[in-house]
């Protein structure tokens, strides 16, 4: 089975502290129907051009794909600033999240409302397949009846819609010694000595679905128990044990959202909207990306822009909004907010806290608290003597994580065309299973 790419970089940026705070960095123009409310004047900022490899941040192997286009645009210049003026707005919101607890037994907890970083083919993508998934009882803390599991489809990838279907199911619990951090491929060991229950055994309807934003996408699959399950978490962990068992092997894809969380350095990156139909009246396009290279702390994070003139033009304001939301703007306003008919497709997607120039390298200094920060992403091109502008048609979050990265409680192991095989297949170097809600 092909490996998946593990890319890290952890070198520390080195950041000016001589800023230069005359309100002259940055061109003034006056874009046709944009008011910028907020104004930010990085003065003297150290600047070095580079062209760059694009990377994707999602992974393709059998059992999960890439939530990121193919290497289609056009290869992009990257311009790599160190705002300092981004550390005190990126330290505030380490705090904020600090002060927000989690309600819902999602696992993991906090992808309770924000999409997770990667996708899962398994377990609904194959008539005959086996899916083994270890929750440790860390992630509950309590005895519970557990009487359905929901999952919900992915919504960054590229697949925007899934067709009604079913797929056979066998379901078993089991409490078992087994941890996610030690988890086996082979499916017995995991198993162990415990007798499980099997909680559900026929077909399982699958909706159609199609993908709504602002993600994650609702839990539209549930497996609703015909048997409860009692888990005491002080006498084992939760091994969720999937078998499909058609006599005819038949894959219809049906992504479901899924975490794949890095145990070297990295962070955690998806893209949380797009479009690709976003444009203005002379056809001129934006987009962005990250990977999850970036966002290390002692390191930076790196945003490639890649402004795309469709006629005669320039587009030479190029911007970065970042905002700690997608889901409401302005205190409010719902989002995905449509952009209108002047920019089809177009849609603001983040709430823009705060604006930079476009593509820096945003230095993440040494401190422990900025752990479970989420960042949101969207890009801005503009033409200083027209006024014509577009906004990216896609935008991303990322989480920074510890570095190095806490163990987690989740993880899985995967088999397609099962046919009672005895072990299948595991992601090195990351705790990866599809993202759970334990009702």
């Amino acid at each position: 089975m092909p490996q998946r790419r593990t890319m890290v970089r952890a070198d520390a940026a080195t950041a000016r502290t001589d800023l230069d705070t005359r309100p002259n960095a940055l061109p003034r123009a006056r874009f046709r129907g944009l008011a910028l409310s907020r104004t930010v004047t990085p003065g003297k900022l150290m600047r070095s051009t580079r062209i760059s490899d694009r990377h994707d941040s999602k992974f393709c192997q059998p059992s999960h794909s890439a939530k990121v286009p193919s290497n289609t645009m056009p290869r992009p210049v990257t311009t790599r600033f160190r705002p300092l003026l981004a550390v005190p707005f990126i330290l505030g919101l380490g705090l904020a999240t600090r002060l927000t607890a989690q309600q819902q037994v999602v696992v993991p907890a906090f992808a309770a409302t924000e999409e997770g970083n990667s996708i899962h083919a398994y377990p609904l993508s194959y008539t005959q397949a086996r899916m083994q998934i270890l929750v440790d009882a860390t992630e509950f803390g309590q005895l519970r009846v557990i009487s359905s599991i929901a999952l919900r489809p992915d919504g960054g990838g590229t697949t925007s819609s899934y067709a009604a279907t079913n797929v056979p199911l066998k379901l078993s619990l089991y409490q078992v010694q087994a941890s996610a951090g030690l988890m086996s491929t082979t499916f017995a060991s995991n198993i162990g000595a415990s007798t499980g229950i099997t909680v559900f055994n026929g077909r399982l309807n699958l909706p159609a679905f199609s993908v709504q934003y602002p993600l994650p996408n609702p839990w539209a699959v549930k497996v609703s128990f015909q048997a409860p399950f009692a888990l005491a978490p002080q006498q084992g962990n939760l091994l969720v044990d999937w078998e499909s068992t058609d006599p005819t092997y038949v894959f219809s894809r049906y992504n479901v959202d899924a975490v794949s969380y890095p145990q070297s350095a990295g962070s955690l990156v998806t893209r949380v909207f797009r479009d690709t139909s976003c444009t203005n009246l002379r056809a001129d396009t934006h987009a962005i990306s990250l990977t999850r290279s970036t966002g290390v702390i002692g390191g930076q994070i790196d945003v490639t822009s890649t402004p795309v003139v469709g006629g005669s033009g320039k587009l030479d304001i190029v911007l970065l909004l970042i905002g700690a939301s997608n889901k409401t703007a302005f205190g409010n306003v719902p989002l995905p907010l449509s952009l209108g008919a002047t920019r089809p497709g177009c849609s603001l997607a983040i709430d823009p806290l705060l604006v930079l120039p476009a593509s820096p390298a945003i230095p993440l200094p040494q401190d422990p608290t900025l752990a479970g920060v989420q960042l949101f992403f969207q890009g801005f091109a503009g033409d200083s003597s027209t006024g014509d502008w577009v906004l990216s048609a896609d935008a991303w979050s990322l989480r920074i994580l510890d570095n190095p990265p806490k163990a987690q409680g989740f993880q899985c192991n995967f088999l397609a065309r099962y046919t009672n095989q005895t072990s299948g297949s595991m992601s090195n170097g990351f705790f990866y299973a599809p993202v759970l809600r334990l009702n």
